[in-house]
C-alpha cells in the first residue's frame, strides 16, 4: 500500500517530492496486472485467521519458496509477529479496498520528480509488470527488477537492493540541494 500512497503524495504535492523509490507497486486500474492469485487470495484474506496461518500465508506471499528454504526461521518469525500484532480483518479489508481502488494510470505522466521503480521479479502479490507499466508512464523513470527475489526484495536480494537505492539516489542528491 505504501507505493500507491506515495504515488498519490508525488501527484498532490510535487514541490514536496525531490526523488521517488516506488517498490512492488501497481498503477492500479484497468491497465494494471491485477493484484490477485491464489498467495494474495491466502495472506490477506479478510477473515480472521490464526496466527500461525496468517504469518504462514504472509511469509509464503511475501518470498520466494527458495529463500524461505534458504530461511527457515522467517515462517515462525511472521507468526510471532502475527501472535504479537494481530491483523483486524475488517482494517484489512479497508486497506484491501482501497488499493483495489486506486488508479493512478493516466495521471502518471504528471510525476517530475526523478523515480526509481524497482521490484522483484517472482513478485507473487504485485506482478513485475506492474513496475513496467509505471516505468513506462513516469517521464524519465528508471526501472530495477530483481532477479531471484520476490515482494520483499530488499531482504532477498540486500545488496543489489542497496547498490540500486544508492546509486539512484546519489545520482539524484543535485535536486535537493538549495531546496526545503
Amino acid at each position: 500500500m505504501g507505493g500507491t500512497i506515495a504515488q498519490e503524495f508525488a501527484l498532490r504535492h510535487p514541490h514536496k517530492v525531490v526523488s521517488l523509490v516506488l517498490g512492488c507497486t501497481t498503477a492500479g486500474g484497468p491497465k494494471a496486472v491485477r493484484i490477485g492469485g491464489s498467495a494474495f487470495a491466502a495472506a490477506y484474506a479478510a477473515e480472521p485467521m490464526s496466527a500461525e496461518e496468517r504469518g504462514r500465508a504472509l511469509a509464503e506471499a511475501a518470498f520466494t519458496k527458495r529463500y524461505l528454504e534458504q530461511h527457515p526461521e522467517i515462517i515462525p518469525a511472521m507468526v510471532e509477529a502475527r501472535r504479537q500484532r494481530p491483523i483486524d480483518p475488517v482494517a484489512l479489508d479497508h486497506r484491501l479496498k482501497a488499493v483495489l481502488k486506486h488508479d493512478a494510470y493516466d495521471r502518471l505522466p504528471e510525476i517530475k520528480s526523478p523515480t526509481l521503480v524497482i521490484t522483484g521479479r517472482e513478485d507473487a502479490l504485485i506482478a513485475c509488470e506492474n513496475s513496467q507499466i509505471l516505468a513506462d508512464r513516469i517521464p524519465g523513470a528508471k526501472l530495477v527488477i530483481l532477479e531471484s527475489a520476490g515482494h520483499c526484495f530488499w531482504l532477498e536480494q540486500p545488496q543489489l537492493s542497496n547498490e540500486a537505492i544508492s546509486q539512484f539516489l546519489r545520482a539524484n542528491s543535485h535536486a535537493s540541494k538549495g531546496s526545503t
